[in-house]
């Protein structure tokens, strides 16, 4: 019975493919820069980011190779931070505290304590200096 050779892609091709994948997401990005896409400029980013960061976990630290102790950590990793995340995004989606008062910055300054005498006065005159002068 004949055993057919499958053909693998050799190292330094899987490498090359990597770093066309990277290079191409960051020409995407610089692109996708000079673009005004409104709220969605951030998520757009942040997504081409966790593919690159993706792309370089997996093949530039042999993560593909590895046994599954280590994919499992990365999934509790990024579970424990989208559980942290959700409960972040909760707890400021339900707070409906406001200010009691205005913030002291925004509100008019506070009147003179006593308005200034009849004449331009507003008391005494000044001691002289010593000395004479």
């Amino acid at each position: 019975m004949p055993q057919e050779h499958v053909a693998e892609s050799t190292p330094w091709t899987r490498y090359l493919w990597t770093l066309m994948a990277l290079v191409a997401l960051t020409l995407l990005s610089f692109a996708l820069s000079f673009l005004r896409t409104g709220a969605w400029e951030i998520p757009i980013a942040l997504l081409i980011a966790v593919v690159k960061s993706v792309l370089v976990l997996l093949f530039f630290m042999h993560l593909v190779e590895q046994k599954f102790i280590n994919a499992f950590a990365i999934i509790v990793a990024v579970s424990f931070l989208a559980l942290l995340l959700s409960l972040v995004v909760a707890d400021v989606a339900t707070r409906h505290t406001f200010p009691p008062a205005p913030l002291p910055a925004l509100s008019p300054p506070a009147p003179a304590l006593s308005p200034p005498a009849p004449g331009g006065s507003a008391g005494p005159p000044p001691e002289p200096l010593p000395g004479g002068r």
